[in-house]
């Protein structure tokens, strides 16, 4: 079974992949820590089913924010 991945120390947390709703099973969130202060998104990885909606929106592809991997 593949699963989405999201490199933190390369996501932008410009928040597409989680807005956009892509995501058939909802796997994707985007965390808050503050009112203010946007973190990057979170992959419910009991819910992907690793079919590479998020990575296929992702606006940083080249910089390989996000990876299906098999699980």
């Amino acid at each position: 079974m593949k699963k989405a991945v999201i490199d933190t120390n390369k996501c932008h947390k410009c928040i597409v992949c989680s807005t956009i709703k892509q995501c058939p099973v909802n796997a994707i969130t985007q965390e808050r820590k503050y009112i203010f202060k946007v973190e990057h998104p979170m992959i419910d990885q009991n819910k992907c089913v690793g079919c590479g909606k998020c990575a296929s929106v992702c606006r940083f592809k080249k910089d390989t924010v996000i990876r299906i991997i098999k699980n």
